[in-house]
């Protein structure tokens, strides 16, 4: 009987570790992707910035300006 409830309780804990690995495996995946949507974007950002500095300029003052106007 007591092997049987540990066996049990083995069969359990085992699933549960499985899970757990599968669900941090998919988080791995999704923060992975991401990061790399994320870099993607900041090199598209960098690129716009050196070929057409006074826009940017431009965009990033009024970004701030509205900003600021919102909370202060």
């Amino acid at each position: 009987m007591p092997n049987r409830h540990a066996s049990t309780a083995r069969d359990q804990a085992a699933d549960v570790i499985g899970r757990a690995q599968e669900v941090a495996e998919r988080g791995y995946d999704v923060a992975k992707q991401a990061f790399d949507t994320t870099s993607e974007h900041l090199d598209d950002l960098s690129r716009f910035g050196r070929r057409r500095p006074l826009l940017a300029m431009g965009v990033a003052f009024l970004t701030g300006f509205f900003i600021a106007k919102t909370f202060f």
